[in-house]
């Protein structure tokens, strides 16, 4: 009932308010160790300290506040920028407006999810991606809540240990055949069954309720890829945002299977 609750006001106050909208504002993420090492964000004079996303209105002036001084950023329309580690290292990459990666307890957590109108799913490399309609811009207009924390969207690892799967792979578009669709024999999956975390090694794949899907792995170098899927007789399509080739894996059994036969089992 309270969730219900807190679902209802967030609402409330995103009419009350203009909600923040990617396509045309920005958003600041500062992780725990940096804001252990005492950074924050400042937004036209405001500081935040806060450990979910912070919006940046277009035009308005952003800063990181470091203990040696405050350090003036500029964050582009649909741009989200972490800062990352003691140092307060500064990384760019496309705003998620559908998932969030956070750390904390399950039961905290899952709170969160529900106040927001998502899910959570736990990572295999640590921490939780929760995924449902504009679950980062909701995230935003929450300031703080207890035992959750926004993590950067690739966790880091130790000791990385990266595949080539063909989501990664820059190939030319090429076109199928009817051979090729006649090669995957089966029933076109229900779209909603295949929502979840499909993982190989360390390399992850989410695949949300809105039909969008997320590729990571946790070397910091390899960028997070991201498109859209569509079911199909026998598997899955899955159509990359940045324009690559459309990559086709097979369902076999409750685990996807690439063309260069890697599989990802939930």
């Amino acid at each position: 009932m309270r969730n219900t609750i807190a679902a209802l006001a967030l609402g409330l106050l995103a009419i009350a308010c203009e909600a923040p909208d990617p396509e045309r504002d920005g958003f600041v993420v500062v992780d725990e160790d940096a804001r252990n090492a005492g950074i924050a964000v400042e937004v036209s004079g405001e500081r935040h300290s806060g450990a979910l996303p912070v919006a940046i209105p277009e035009g308005a002036e952003a800063a990181v506040v470091r203990p040696g001084g405050v350090e003036p950023i500029a964050v582009e329309p649909g741009e989200l920028v972490e800062v990352v580690g003691a140092s307060g290292e500064l990384r760019h990459r496309d705003t998620p407006r559908d998932q969030i990666w956070v750390g904390g307890d399950e039961a905290s957590v899952t709170a969160f999810a529900e106040m927001i109108g998502a899910r959570a799913t736990r990572l295999p490399s640590g921490g939780w991606a929760v995924e449902g309609p504009d679950a980062f811009v909701l995230a935003s207009l929450m300031g703080s809540v207890s035992g959750v924390g926004a993590l950067a969207m690739v966790p880091p690892a130790d000791r990385p240990d990266v595949i080539d799967v063909a989501l990664f792979v820059d190939r030319a578009p090429v076109e199928r055949t009817a051979a090729d669709d006649a090669a995957l024999a089966g029933p076109t999956p229900d779209a909603a069954s295949l929502v979840g975390l499909y993982a190989h090694g360390d390399v992850s794949l989410l695949l949300d309720a809105a039909g969008g899907w997320s590729l990571w792995t946790t070397d910091p170098e390899q960028p997070v890829r991201a498109g859209t899927y569509r079911p199909r007789p026998g598997g899955v399509d899955f159509v990359p945002n940045d324009g690559g080739a459309v990559a086709v894996m097979e369902l076999t059994g409750d685990a996807l299977v690439d063309d260069l036969g890697v599989s990802f089992a939930p």
